[in-house]
C-alpha cells in the first residue's frame, strides 16, 4: 500500500511539471522618448503653451503669439536672435524657443 502511495504522489508530480506551461512573458513596449518644446514669448506676449514631441518627430509650430504694440516676426533658437528656428529640424533635446518681435503693430 505504501509503495502505490509512493508511487501515485510520484506519477502526480511528473504530472504537476509536465503539465505547467512556461509561456514567455510578452515584452513590454519601449518607453517612448519625448522632448519639450518651451515658446519664451518675452515680456507682454501671450503665453504659448508647451508641446511634447516624440524624439526625432518635428514639433509643430504653435499660432503666432501677441503682443501690444508689436507684430510677431518668428522663433529663434536663442534669445539673442542669432538662428531662425526651421521647423522642419527633428526634435532629439528640449529645447526653448524665442520669440522676435518688430515694433508697431
Amino acid at each position: 500500500m505504501k509503495k502505490l502511495l509512493i508511487i501515485a504522489l510520484c506519477l502526480l508530480a511528473v504530472f504537476a511539471v509536465v503539465s505547467c506551461k512556461n509561456e514567455p512573458k510578452p515584452e513590454p513596449e519601449p518607453a517612448v522618448e519625448t522632448f519639450t518644446v518651451t515658446f519664451n514669448t518675452g515680456e507682454g506676449g501671450s503665453p504659448v503653451a508647451p508641446a511634447k514631441v516624440e524624439k526625432d518627430a518635428k514639433a509643430i509650430q504653435p499660432e503666432n503669439p501677441t503682443r501690444d504694440g508689436f507684430a510677431f516676426y518668428t522663433w529663434f533658437k536663442e534669445s539673442t536672435f542669432e538662428n531662425v528656428y526651421d521647423f522642419d529640424t527633428p526634435v532629439t533635446a528640449d529645447i526653448t524657443l524665442y520669440a522676435k518681435w518688430v515694433q508697431g503693430a
